[in-house]
């Protein structure tokens, strides 16, 4: 990557991820800026698969919003993988696939819609009760 793509990067995912000015020392961010921090650091060179590991802990629900239609989008249009664990399923219902585990073993995998209409749920979340 050039110089002038690495900063046009930079700035359009410190847009997307609210992230504080570049002069801030990151071990003096709140937790959820170092998390959005890291996941700007994984983003940046745009890689075919990234996994993320509850990125949008501690983020508000506009900039959860935020980082899912960005997700998507890169998926989408850039052809990028994203593989996603979260305690908050429901925020996974925009996703292709999605895959239900238990001590490191995937118990049931599909679309979110057909997951839901297979075990007659309106939400994600209900499966896990079932």
């Amino acid at each position: 990557m050039n110089r002038q793509e690495i900063d046009k990067r930079i700035a359009n995912l410190r847009e997307i991820l609210n992230l504080p000015e570049k002069s801030r020392i990151i071990s003096r961010l709140s937790g959820g800026q170092q998390r959005r921090v890291s996941i700007a650091i994984t983003m940046i060179h745009r890689p075919r698969l990234i996994i993320l590991d509850e990125p949008t802990v501690g983020v508000d629900s506009l900039l959860r919003h935020k980082i899912w239609q960005y997700l998507e989008n890169l998926c989408q249009t850039k052809g990028q993988t994203v593989i996603i664990t979260t305690h908050y399923i429901e925020e996974a219902r925009s996703a292709a696939q999605v895959a239900f585990m238990r001590a490191g073993t995937i118990l049931k995998q599909s679309a979110p819609n057909q997951l839901m209409s297979e075990y007659q749920c309106s939400t994600l979340e209900e499966i896990t009760r079932v």
